[in-house]
């Protein structure tokens, strides 16, 4: 178990708010054994770095924004996903550097989680404007267990090409897009 300096008070933590901060990274084990945190909210920051297990031993953790912030493939650490909770739902939208799901990196968060959120969609008087994600060869994993990611993953619309989502991009297009 890791040792905080306020342990008495940190591990009553239920929710972690920073919103609109200009945090650019989140380290390796920030938020490790605080066993009564529901939520972390670090939407709309610079946050382009993920450490390595930053959810591990969270067991009420139910909600988690990363939306609006400049995650990439490459900033996200191996194993930040390593021990998330399977009641987790995790909003990834509007990540424009994030421009596909390495399978390396996010398929343990898919395989665990009850729900994440990709890509976005904006709509207001002049119309809508869309986040997304490539669907090629490095979206082939997702097409190899869409029995269990159909429900899981929501928002992924597919940039350029012939194919406007990830389930038409799979060769099915009669499953979900957005529950």
């Amino acid at each position: 178990m890791t040792t905080h300096l306020l342990d008495p008070i940190l591990i009553q933590v239920e929710s972690i708010w920073f919103p609109t901060n200009l945090i650019t990274s989140v380290p390796s084990n920030a938020f490790v054994d605080l066993v009564n945190l529901k939520d972390i909210y670090f939407g709309s920051n610079n946050i382009k770095s993920l450490g390595s297990r930053i959810f591990t031993n969270l067991p009420s953790l139910n909600k988690v924004y990363f939306s609006h912030n400049d995650l990439s493939n490459e900033e996200t650490a191996e194993d930040t996903f390593v021990g998330v909770p399977p009641t987790l739902d995790i909003s990834l939208e509007s990540n424009t550097k994030l421009s596909y799901l390495d399978e390396s990196k996010f398929k343990v968060l898919l395989d665990s989680v009850n729900r994440t959120e990709v890509g976005a969609t904006y709509c207001g008087i002049n119309g809508c404007s869309y986040v997304r994600l490539e669907c090629d060869e490095r979206a082939n994993w997702i097409c190899s267990n869409m029995d269990l990611y159909r429900s899981k993953l929501y928002g992924f619309l597919c940039l350029g090409g012939i194919y406007s989502n990830i389930w038409e991009y799979c060769g099915n297009t009669s499953l979900p897009l957005f529950v």
